[in-house]
């Protein structure tokens, strides 16, 4: 069913951006917390 595969493919594609944004947020407050712990 092409609009099965079509629905498959968005849910993998919104998992991948989530894990990507955790990812990106993470990192942010990493160097966040770096920044503020040297002033």
């Amino acid at each position: 069913d092409e609009e099965a595969a079509q629905n498959l493919k968005q849910k993998d594609y919104y998992r991948y951006a989530e894990k990507m944004a955790e990812k990106l947020k993470r990192k942010n407050d990493k160097s966040h917390r770096r920044v503020q712990r040297k002033s």
